[in-house]
């Protein structure tokens, strides 16, 4: 289980690398403490729609999080972070 999620650490932040090349695009929150899993990234002034058809075939993506899909506020979380709202 450790060597699985060893591998699935450095997966995700082979993607992060490549993905936070591209201009307005960030990571949310702390690099170090985090899920090996789960990638939270920001897209200043990409479609949300459009980046979850292009992307959703190959990876599991959302515009955010369950405890805000009522909602079109901003989230919560992200609020605290501190990250911009796009």
């Amino acid at each position: 289980m450790k060597k699985d999620n060893e591998r699935i650490k450095k997966l995700r932040d082979e993607l992060e690398s490549e993905l936070i090349k591209i201009e307005g695009v960030s990571v949310n929150g702390t690099i170090e403490n985090r899920l090996s899993n789960t990638s939270n990234l920001s897209f200043k002034n990409i479609d949300s729609e459009s980046l979850m058809i292009a992307l959703s075939k190959n990876i599991a993506i959302s515009s955010g999080s369950a405890c805000t899909s009522a909602s079109l506020e901003p989230s919560y979380v992200l609020k605290a972070l501190n990250v911009e709202d796009h």
